[in-house]
C-alpha cells in the first residue's frame, strides 16, 4: 500500500533525486534491494533496468529510473526511463497492470494486456490501444482510440479518431458517431434517372419540363452542391439542389430544351459536390421545323412525309430537309391549281418540294376556271388501244386523278380522230373557250381555232402543271390542226404499233399544235380538251413594243429587210426594223433588255433579254401586222445561230444583199422552243419563200 501511495504522489513529476531515494527506501522495506547508480546490473529473470541502478525483488515495480525485478511476467518494459520485469511497466505517472504497457506523458492507464500512451490522458482496457493527445482517448475491448484535442472513445473493436465515438467495429472520424460494426459511408450523390429524351420539339419552342431527382445515398452530408450546364443556349434549368445535401436527402433539378435547329440536340447538366462526387444528367431532343400551308380557293394539300392534309390553313412538324407538298383541286368544283408562293416554291406544278431549314409558310392558290381546260397527259399511250373513244377514257382518267374533271368523270375528249370519230365531232358544237393549266388562254371558238389558226398560247403543260423544254413535245392525233382526219396517220385506226402516225406538238402554235408532224406508231402523250363549258376567251393584253411576222416574203435583192418591216407595221407603230443579224451587229442590239415585246393581239412574247437568248419564249411570234395568224409554216430569215451573236457573210447572205450563198440561217414562227430562231440552215439565199420577224424600235 505504501508503495502504491508513493506512486500516486510521484505522478506529478517530482524532482528526480527525491523520488529515487524514496523509491529505494521503500523497495528495501519491502524486501527488495536498491541498485548501484554507477552502472547497469543484471536483474532476475533476464530483466534490464536503465538509469544506472538495479533493484531485485519479487513482484516488484520500477519507478523513476530504478529497476525492479520480480516474478510477475516476462520482460515487459516501460518508458520514462523505467523497465519492469513481470510484465507491467510505468513511467511518469503511468499505471500498467496485468501484462499491460503504459507510456506516460500526461498520465496513461493500461489494464489487462492493453497499451496506453498518454499525453492528455489515455485509458486502454482489455487488449485495446489508446493514444491520448490533448483530449484523452479511451479504448475498450480490442478497440483503438486516438484522441487529438477532442477526446475519442472506441469500444468493441472500433476505431475512433479526433473526438469521435465509435462502437461495435465501426469507424468514426471528426466528431462523427458510428454504431453497429459497419463503416460510415461517405456522402454520395446519385440520380434515379440520368437522361431524358423529350422527343420531337419544334425549333424555337420550349419543351415541357422534366425533373431529375438527386439523392445523397451516403451516411454523411455532402459538400456544397454546384451545377454546370454545357448548353445554356438551348437548355434552361430550375435548380433546387443548392447548399449541402444531408445524408439520405433528395433535391430536384428541372430542365426544358428549346432547339435552335433541326435534328439531334442535347445538353449535359453536371451536379457535383466534395464530398459527394458528380452525376451527369443528359437531356436530348430532336429539333423539328413547323411547315404551315395556307390554302386559297377550293382544293387540298397533302405532304410526304405525312403531316399536312388540309383544305384550309394547317401545319405540321417535320425534320429538316426535303418535304414534298402535293396540291389537288376537287373534281366537280371547277377549280385548277394556280400556283405556290413561299418556301422556295413557285409555278403551277402541283408538286412543291420545300427544303426545310427554318419555320416556313407556303400558300397554295386554287383558281376558279369558267373555261374548259386543255392539257397533255404526263403518261404515254400506245397506238393500238382500238378506238378514239379509248383515248377519251384515258384523258378522263388522268383528269380525275388530277382533280380537274367533272363529278361524272366525262368532261374531256382526246384530240384524236379516226374514220369513225372526228375529234371535232366529239367536242360538241357548244364547247367554247380553252385555257391551259396556268390559266393563259389557248383559244376562243372552234371556228377561230380550226379555221383561222387563232392560237393565243401553246398547250405546254400536263395535268399536273408540269412542263420541261427537254421533255418530248409530241402528242398523237391522227388529225390536222384544222380538225380534219389524216387517215394514213392513225396507225391502222388505232389498232397497230406499226405504220405512220400524225402528231401535234405541245410547244407549237398555229399549224403544228394539232397535227402536221409525221412519225412512227410509237407511244405518245395525249392532247386532252374540255368539252362541257362555253365561255368567251380572249388574249391577255400586255403593254409593250410590238413584234410580228411580215405579211409577205422577203426576197434577197428586192430591197432592204428594214424597209419591208417599216412598210408593214401594225397601227400605232411609227418605227420598225427587221429583227435579224448582220456581220457587224447582233439582232439583240435592236432590243431593249427590260422592255416587254408583245404580238399585235397583246400576248406577251418575252422581254428583250429573254428574246435575246434565243431560247424558250412566253408565246410565239406567229401573228402578222394586221392581226391575222399565220396559215403556213414559213421560214424566217435570221442570219445567226442566236439573236445575241453576229452572223457571217454566208449566214447573212452578205448582209442580205447576195443570193449566191448556200448557208443562210432561218427560224420558224410556230414554235416557242429554241428552234424559233435557228431551226434551219443550208437553204439557198436565192430562196423566195421566207419572211421576216419585225420589231418596233420606237413608239
Amino acid at each position: 500500500m505504501f508503495a502504491l501511495l508513493l506512486n500516486r504522489t510521484t505522478s506529478r513529476r517530482l524532482p528526480v533525486r527525491l523520488p529515487l531515494m524514496m523509491g529505494c527506501l521503500l523497495l528495501v522495506g519491502l524486501g527488495s534491494g536498491c541498485g548501484d547508480r554507477r552502472g547497469i546490473d543484471e536483474a532476475d529473470a533476464g530483466t534490464k533496468s536503465s538509469g544506472g541502478r538495479t533493484a531485485t525483488g519479487t513482484g516488484g515495480r520500477g519507478i523513476g529510473g530504478n529497476t525492479s525485478t520480480g516474478t510477475g511476467g516476462a520482460g515487459t518494459s516501460g518508458s520514462g526511463g523505467t523497465t519492469g520485469t513481470g510484465g507491467t511497466a510505468g513511467g511518469g505517472g503511468v499505471t500498467a497492470t496485468g501484462g499491460a504497457t503504459a507510456t506516460g506523458g500526461g498520465g496513461a492507464t493500461a489494464t489487462g494486456g492493453a497499451a496506453a500512451t498518454g499525453g492528455g490522458g489515455a485509458t486502454a482496457t482489455g487488449g485495446a490501444a489508446a493514444t491520448g493527445g490533448r483530449g484523452g482517448a479511451t479504448a475498450t475491448g480490442g478497440a483503438t482510440a486516438t484522441g487529438g484535442r477532442g477526446g475519442a472513445t472506441a469500444t468493441g473493436g472500433a476505431t475512433a479518431t479526433g473526438g469521435a465515438a465509435a462502437t461495435g467495429g465501426t469507424s468514426a472520424t471528426g466528431g462523427a458517431t458510428g454504431t453497429g460494426g459497419a463503416a460510415v459511408k461517405p456522402a454520395t450523390l446519385t440520380a434515379t434517372v440520368t437522361s431524358h429524351d423529350y422527343g420531337s420539339i419544334e425549333t424555337g419552342v420550349a419543351s415541357g419540363t422534366f425533373a431529375f431527382t438527386i439523392t445523397n445515398t451516403g451516411g454523411a452530408a455532402s459538400g456544397t452542391l454546384a451545377l454546370a450546364n454545357d448548353n445554356a443556349t438551348e437548355v434552361t434549368v430550375t435548380n433546387q439542389c443548392t447548399g449541402t445535401l444531408a445524408a439520405g436527402a433528395s433535391c430536384m433539378i428541372s430542365a426544358t430544351i428549346r432547339p435552335t435547329a433541326g435534328g439531334a440536340r442535347s445538353g449535359t447538366l453536371t451536379i457535383s459536390a466534395t464530398p459527394g462526387g458528380s452525376v451527369p444528367l443528359i437531356v436530348a431532343a430532336t429539333g423539328v421545323y413547323r411547315l404551315t400551308v395556307a390554302v386559297t380557293g377550293t382544293g387540298t394539300v397533302t405532304s410526304t412525309p405525312t403531316g399536312i392534309a388540309c383544305g384550309a390553313t394547317c401545319s405540321a412538324l417535320f425534320l429538316g430537309g426535303a418535304t414534298t407538298l402535293q396540291a389537288a383541286p376537287t373534281n366537280g368544283a371547277g377549280y385548277r391549281f394556280a400556283g405556290w408562293t413561299g418556301g422556295g416554291c413557285s409555278g403551277i406544278s402541283r408538286t412543291c418540294i420545300v427544303d426545310l431549314a427554318a419555320p416556313t409558310t407556303v400558300t397554295a392558290t386554287f383558281a376558279a376556271v369558267p373555261q374548259n381546260l386543255i392539257f397533255v397527259t404526263s403518261a404515254k399511250y400506245l397506238t393500238n388501244l382500238g378506238s378514239a373513244a379509248a383515248y377519251d377514257a384515258k384523258c378522263n382518267t388522268v383528269a380525275t386523278a388530277a382533280g380537274i374533271n367533272d363529278v361524272a368523270g366525262t368532261a374531256y375528249v382526246a384530240y384524236v380522230s379516226s374514220t369513225a370519230s372526228l375529234a371535232t365531232t366529239r367536242l360538241g358544237s357548244a364547247a367554247r373557250g380553252w385555257v391551259r393549266m396556268d390559266g393563259r388562254p389557248f383559244a376562243d371558238t372552234q371556228t377561230s381555232l380550226f379555221s383561222s389558226n387563232q392560237v393565243f398560247n401553246t398547250v405546254l403543260f400536263d395535268e399536273n402543271g408540269f412542263y420541261s423544254p427537254t421533255n418530248d413535245t409530241t402528242v398523237l392525233t391522227g388529225s390536222r390542226a384544222d380538225g380534219t382526219l389524216v387517215a394514213t396517220g392513225t396507225c391502222s385506226e388505232w389498232t397497230s404499233t406499226a405504220g405512220t402516225l400524225v402528231m401535234g406538238s405541245r410547244s407549237d402554235g398555229p399549224i403544228n399544235w394539232g397535227g402536221n408532224i409525221t412519225g412512227s406508231c410509237s407511244a405518245q402523250s395525249l392532247l386532252c380538251m374540255g368539252k362541257t363549258k362555253s365561255f368567251a376567251t380572249s388574249p391577255i393584253a400586255t403593254t409593250g413594243r410590238k413584234v410580228w411576222v411580215s405579211s409577205a416574203d422577203f426576197v434577197i435583192g428586192s430591197g432592204t429587210p428594214d424597209a419591208q418591216c417599216q412598210g408593214d407595221r401594225p397601227a400605232g407603230v411609227t418605227t420598225a426594223v427587221a429583227l435579224l443579224s448582220t456581220t457587224t451587229r447582233a439582232a439583240s442590239a435592236l432590243l431593249s433588255a427590260t422592255m416587254n415585246y408583245v404580238r399585235p393581239d397583246g400576248t406577251l412574247v418575252g422581254t428583250g433579254a429573254q428574246i435575246a437568248t434565243g431560247t424558250s419564249l412566253e408565246s410565239g411570234i406567229w401573228q402578222m401586222a394586221d392581226g391575222t395568224y399565220i396559215t403556213a409554216l414559213n421560214n424566217i430569215w435570221t442570219g445567226s445561230p442566236s439573236p445575241s451573236s453576229v452572223g457571217t457573210a454566208a449566214t447573212t447572205c452578205m448582209n442580205w444583199t447576195d443570193t449566191t450563198s448556200t448557208t443562210p440561217t432561218f427560224g420558224t414562227p410556230a414554235s416557242v422552243r429554241s428552234d424559233w430562231w435557228a431551226s434551219n440552215a443550208g437553204s439557198s439565199c436565192a430562196f423566195t419563200s421566207a419572211r421576216l420577224f419585225c420589231v418596233q424600235t420606237a413608239p
